[in-house]
């Protein structure tokens, strides 16, 4: 079983949505049957395993995240496997659910 649901999260989906039930459904009942579980991680498959992915319930983002600050990272392809950033824009302030971003980047 955690070999299967190891393939499952590290497998790339690449726009099948379908492929994303099983983990959808594991993620589901880790959250209802495991009362302390805030979060699941998992490797980031798009980065080639150098990332991580966090799943959190709604209720526990409300609860135990703070929005600070949003950006905005435009990238260009360089080669088939290679991206550089190209354009980055931070915002100014956040004003309850709006973003404020630079009246000249947007």
């Amino acid at each position: 079983m955690i070999q299967f649901l190891s393939k499952e999260f590290s497998t790339e989906a690449r726009g099948d949505s379908k492929h994303y039930k099983i983990t959808t459904a594991f993620t589901n009942y880790v959250f209802d049957t495991i009362e302390q579980a805030d979060a699941i991680i998992y490797p980031s498959t798009v980065n080639k395993l150098k990332g991580f992915n966090f799943v959190l319930p709604p209720y526990i983002a409300d609860q135990k995240l703070q929005f600070i600050a949003a950006n905005r990272r435009k990238m260009s392809r360089i080669s088939t496997t290679n991206y550089v950033e190209t354009e980055f824009i931070e915002s100014v302030s956040v004003e309850g659910d709006i973003i404020v971003w630079p009246l000249n980047n947007i």
